[in-house]
C-alpha cells in the first residue's frame, strides 16, 4: 500500500515529474513520441490544461493545470 499523499487541489499550475520504474530499461528514442500521445490523450479526455512537457529517457516533466472538479492527482493518474 502507497504512503503517498496526494493532492486534492485543482485550479493553478503544478510542475509535475514522473520517473520510470528503476528495473525498466530507459525509453528508446523511438518510444519517446509514445509518452508525448498519452500526454496528449489525457488532456483532450481529461480536459485539463498542458502548459509545457519534456521527455527525457528515464522521466518526463510536464506543467499540468487541472480544471475543477478534476485534481492533479487524477489528471497524472491518467497519463500514467
Amino acid at each position: 500500500m502507497s504512503r503517498v499523499r496526494r493532492r486534492l487541489v485543482s485550479d493553478r499550475i503544478f510542475f509535475v515529474t514522473v520517473n520510470l520504474r528503476r528495473s525498466l530499461p530507459f525509453l528508446r528514442e523511438e518510444e519517446l513520441p509514445l509518452v508525448v500521445e498519452a500526454l496528449a490523450e489525457s488532456r483532450r479526455r481529461m480536459e485539463f490544461l498542458l502548459c509545457g512537457y519534456v521527455v527525457l529517457p528515464d522521466h518526463w516533466h510536464a506543467l499540468i493545470r487541472p480544471r475543477p472538479p478534476l485534481t492533479i492527482s487524477r489528471a497524472v493518474q491518467s497519463v500514467k
